[in-house]
C-alpha cells in the first residue's frame, strides 16, 4: 500500500528497490534495518541501514565455555561454532530450506533412507560421570514406522555410550547410556505421541546430584533419575538423525535443528522456558 505523506506516495516499485520483493538476504537471526527520509519537502531521501545478529543482542551463553558441540545446520555441510570444533559430514539426507526452526536451513533425515550426521569420535562425547546437557529441536513429518527413531548420540554394537531415542512401540522417549559398551540402561518418559510438522525442543541433562531428567518443551518428562555411573568411552562416531549403523528400524524421518551438546554442565535440573532464539554463539 506504500507509506505516504500529503504530497509524497511511498510508491510499491521504490519499496522493491530499497528492500527486495524474494526471500530475505539475510538469515532469519539476522535483522536489517532500513531507514529512510520521506517527507513533502524531498520525497524519499537517503538510506540508512543498519544490521544486527540476535544472538549478540540477546546476549552469550554463561556456560559456553563448556559448549563441546553447536551446530544452527544453517550451512551444508552444517558447521559446528562451539569451542572445539568437529567436521560434520551429512552421510545421507539433506541440509536444506524452508523447513527450520531457526535461521535458513535444517536438517531433512527424510529426504534419504537411513540419513544422518556424523562427527569422528572425540573425548567431547564422553560424559563419563559427569554432568551434561544435550539438546535439540525435532520435527516429525512422518508417523514413525521403524523400531525407535533415533535423534541423537554415540551407539554402535558394541561400543554404545550414550543416545536419545523415541521408542515407536512404547510411544516414549528414551535416554539409554551403556557403562561397558554392550548392555544399556533405559530411562523413559512418561507418554509422548508427536503431532506431525510441529517443533519440539527435546533435552535431557545429568546434574550436579547425579540426576538424569529428559525433556520435551521444557518440562520433566522423564526422571530425576540419579545415576552415579560411569558411562562407556566409546569409539565409534557420533550421530544425529540414526545411529552410525545406519539401521532403517533407527531412522528417524523429520527435520532436526539447533543441537547444542555442554559437557561438565547441566543446564536445567528442572523446567525450563523453552528458548525462542538460536542458542549464543559465544
Amino acid at each position: 500500500t506504500g507509506l505516504t505523506s500529503p504530497t509524497y506516495t511511498y510508491l510499491e516499485a521504490d519499496q522493491i528497490t530499497d528492500f527486495g520483493s524474494g526471500p530475505p538476504e539475510y538469515p532469519a537471526d539476522i535483522v536489517k534495518v532500513t531507514f529512510y527520509q520521506i517527507s513533502a519537502a524531498v520525497g524519499r531521501g537517503f538510506p540508512r541501514t543498519v544490521t544486527f545478529d540476535l544472538r549478540t543482542v540477546l546476549g552469550s551463553d554463561p556456560d559456553f565455555s563448556s559448549v563441546v558441540l553447536l551446530t544452527h545446520i544453517d550451512a551444508e555441510p552444517a558447521i559446528d561454532v562451539s569451542n572445539t570444533p568437529h567436521t560434520l559430514t551429512t552421510d545421507a539426507g539433506t541440509i536444506q530450506a524452508p523447513v527450520k526452526k531457526f535461521g535458513p536451513m535444517s536438517y531433512d533425515s527424510a529426504e534419504a533412507s537411513n540419513g544422518h550426521i556424523s562427527a569422528p569420535d572425540s573425548a567431547d562425547w564422553h560424559f563419563a560421570a559427569g554432568e551434561f546437557t544435550v539438546e535439540l529441536w525435532a520435527r516429525w513429518t512422518s508417523n514413525p514406522a521403524g523400531t525407535v527413531d533415533a535423534l541423537i548420540g554415540q551407539r554402535s554394537g558394541t561400543q554404545a555410550s550414550w543416545n536419545l531415542v523415541y521408542n515407536v512401540a512404547a510411544g516414549v522417549l528414551h535416554f539409554q547410556y551403556s557403562v561397558n559398551g554392550v548392555s544399556v540402561t533405559t530411562i523413559a518418559t512418561d507418554a509422548f505421541s508427536p503431532v506431525l510438522d510441529q517443533w519440539y525442543h527435546l533435552a535431557v541433562d545429568r546434574d550436579a546430584s547425579d540426576d538424569i531428567r529428559i525433556y520435551i518443551g521444557g518440562a520433566v518428562r522423564g526422571g530425576p533419575t540419579n545415576v552415579t555411573a560411569s558411562f562407556h568411552n566409546s569409539t565409534t562416531v557420533f550421530t544425529i538423525g540414526n545411529t552410525k549403523d545406519d539401521l532403517s528400524a533407527w531412522a528417524f524421518d523429520g527435520f532436526i535443528d539447533e543441537v547444542r551438546i555442554t559437557k561438565g554442565v547441566g543446564r536445567y535440573g528442572g523446567a525450563f522456558p523453552v528458548p525462542n532464539f538460536p542458542h549464543p554463539d559465544s
